[in-house]
Order: C-alpha cells, then structure tokens, then sequence
C-alpha cells in the first residue's frame, strides 16, 4: 500500500527480509490515537513482540492521529499508526517525507463504529431523519479531511447534508459518552471500544444506515524519512513481523475467551484519549 512518493522513499530497502530479529536494538518512536483498530502496537508491546525482535518501542498518545503527522514529517517521531486523513496524502502530495506502507485496520461488512444520535432528540421526535442534523452539534476527533470525518459525513450525507451544514465539536472518542449525557453534542462518530459504554449508557443510539461505512480501509501504518532511509533494517521487523503476530492475539483461533491472556500489560491507557 505504498504511495507514489512512499514507494519512493522505500526504494532503498533491501530487496527481500528474512525479518530475523535484529543484531542490535533500535529504538522506534509511535504515535497512536486510542481505538481498538489502533490499539495493536500497545498490543504488541504488553506480549513482548517488540522485544523479540529486539526493538525497543515508545509508543505515544495523542487526542487524534493528525495531531502525529507533523511530527513524523519532522523526524520527531518515527512511525504513526492512525486514520488515513487528507493531510497525510496532501503532505505526500506537497513532498513531505512520508510513506502510508500498510494497512492497518479494515472495516468489514459491520463496522466496529458507528453513528449516534442523542436519546432525548430521537425520543422527543425532534431528529426522525440525517437530514434534522442541520444546524446541530455532531463530534468526531479531528478536523475536516481527518478519518473520523470522513465516515461521519458519509452518514451525514444520508441526509444531503455535509461538513458545513453541521457545527462540528472535536472531541476524543473517550469524552463523548458524558457529552451526550448532559447535552453538549447532538450526534457522532464512535469508534470501539467506546461506543459499548456509550450505547449502554443510554444516552445515545444508534442512528443511520452503517452499511455505507461498510468494507473501507480506516487505518494506515505511516513511515518517517528517518527510519526508512536511516535505519533500513528497523521497519520490517516492526511492519511484517510484529503486524502479523500482534493481530494474532486477537484473531479467534488464538485467544481465549476473545483475547489473550498476555495481550496486554497497559489496560490504563485505554481509560482516556486527552
């Protein structure tokens, strides 16, 4: 899944790995924003993946993976897993030093997300169709062109509505439970694990045809010019080997009861996004 520009800045890979474990530890930088289809690299890290191939990875938060694409054009950090966003490709398209290398996260027929609406407006009968969301409060974490936007407005679009007819509230996935409740939002995109408290809690439901959002790559694995020029050994064993053995953990054949019992040692981390 390389870019033109990706592929080449990956041109100077060698031409095949055997993806044995590296002769010396690398450190590699990660930023993440919190979702289930993200969580892999913390995955990876509580199993001791990373460790078995000798890469000592700092995996950092951030509210949304946009807030981590600069920071990998920079060489600040060496490797974000996130949303595909436009200003990825727009940066790509511009010359920054960035290659989306893989795939890491797809939308199946029922997505692991969805659209909510309000309680008290659905109840009320003041929201009946997408279309009654104009003019209100509907929240995905980042701006326009960021992932969470995108499938937010191809369920707003159910309505003929679009970004400008909507007042948009940038809100992390983990602050949208409570802002339903005491309504500072009137509709959103959430992503797991939270949309499970939030649909249990009451205060939203489920709104819209899903469907749409169905079969879409979400989730991208972006490369810095720095450890792809720099360090040529490091992102094969991070990307392939690591990639495979993490999504492992959770593949059903696997684990047990859904999981496995070593898949993590960080659990507070998934308490908060910001």
């Amino acid at each position: 899944m390389l870019t033109t520009s990706g592929a080449a800045l990956a041109q100077d890979w060698p031409a095949a790995f055997e993806c044995k474990p590296l002769a010396e530890t690398e450190d590699v930088t990660v930023g993440i924003a919190l979702s289930l289809s993200i969580a892999t690299p913390l995955q990876a890290e509580g199993a001791g993946r990373y460790a078995e191939q000798n890469l000592e990875v700092d995996t950092q938060v951030f509210k949304t993976s946009q807030d981590a694409v600069a920071l990998v054009a920079a060489g600040q950090l060496d490797v974000m897993i996130g949303g595909l966003s436009a200003n990825i490709f727009n940066g790509i398209a511009s010359g920054l030093p960035l290659a989306v290398v893989a795939a890491n996260g797809h939308f199946g027929t029922e997505p692991p997300s969805g659209f909510f609406v309000r309680s008290e407006l659905l109840d009320s009968g003041e929201v009946k169709t997408m279309a009654d969301l104009k003019g209100r409060t509907v929240a995905f974490p980042g701006a326009a062109g960021s992932g969470a936007a995108y499938f937010a407005e191809i369920m707003l679009e159910q309505g003929q509505l679009g970004y400008a007819d909507i007042k948009h509230a940038n809100l992390g996935y983990a602050d949208m439970q409570v802002a339903f409740e005491n309504g500072a939002i009137d509709a959103g995109w959430v992503t797991s694990p939270y949309m499970v408290p939030t649909r249990d809690s009451g205060a939203a439901r489920l709104f819209g045809d899903l469907a749409v959002a169905g079969n879409q790559t979400a989730v991208g694995i972006l490369f810095g010019e720095a450890l792809l020029k720099e360090r040529p050994e490091a992102p094969a064993p991070f990307c392939v080997r690591t990639s495979i053995r993490r999504v492992r953990i959770w593949h059903p054949a696997t684990a047990t009861n859904g999981r496995s019992s070593s898949a993590s040692k960080r659990p507070a981390v998934f308490q908060r996004t910001s």
